[in-house]
């Protein structure tokens, strides 16, 4: 670890920087093939501070790893380093932009402004944008779909509906990250755990 650097104290996402680092300096990063009895957070005032802390960690690895985009293209060739200023750029971008442009969509539909096309290059914008949305709502709901049947609760599926507040929710957590993150960089927001067991170990009425 003393040639990658070990833990970049200063990211409140120190995994994420770690595992770009690791393939910078030529290493594969993989997942086991197991469960994780991780908690995740019961309220929205909990999820909310975990999520923020993400995101801004996202930010900070973004900011990191792009200010010499030519050696990041040099140290994981021009492939490896698309993807990965795709997936960072991309994943701070949606999460900002993404409900805010939605709401400038539905907007200009309900006006009548977005299909009254006047030029050949903006009904190509037009149908490229919605390609984009299509595989942008494929690509958050199939994931979802596959983990369900794996796990044999498709049951489940029925919550898929709200998955457009989860994702406003999402954005929000975005915004106050971006703030947190001009405010106070290295401000880590605690996720408290335990709280699944104390509510199992509760004596019922």
């Amino acid at each position: 670890m003393r040639r990658v650097g070990g833990w970049d104290a200063w990211n409140v996402t120190e995994d994420i920087d770690l595992g770009y680092r690791l393939a910078r300096f030529g290493f594969r990063v993989g997942a086991l093939d197991s469960d994780t009895f991780e908690e995740a957070p019961l309220t929205l005032a909990r999820w909310m501070p975990q999520r923020s802390r993400w995101l801004k960690g996202w930010m900070v690895t973004l900011l990191v790893h792009g200010r010499q985009p030519r050696r990041l293209f040099v140290e994981l060739g021009w492939r490896a380093g698309l993807s990965v200023a795709v997936s960072l750029a991309g994943t701070v971008l949606s999460c900002l932009l993404g409900p805010p442009l939605l709401v400038a969509v539905a907007v200009q539909s309900w006006r009548g402004v977005l299909f009254r096309a006047e030029t050949p290059l903006w009904w190509l914008f037009v149908a490229a944008s919605g390609a984009l949305l299509a595989g942008g709502v494929a690509a958050a709901l199939w994931p979802v779909l596959l983990g369900l049947r794996r796990m044999g609760r498709l049951d489940l599926a029925a919550w898929l509906p709200t998955l457009p507040l989860y994702l406003l929710f999402v954005s929000a957590a975005s915004w106050r990250g971006l703030f947190e993150l001009w405010r106070d960089p290295q401000a880590w927001n605690k996720t408290e755990h335990g709280l699944a067991r104390h509510r199992a170990a509760r004596p019922r009425p």
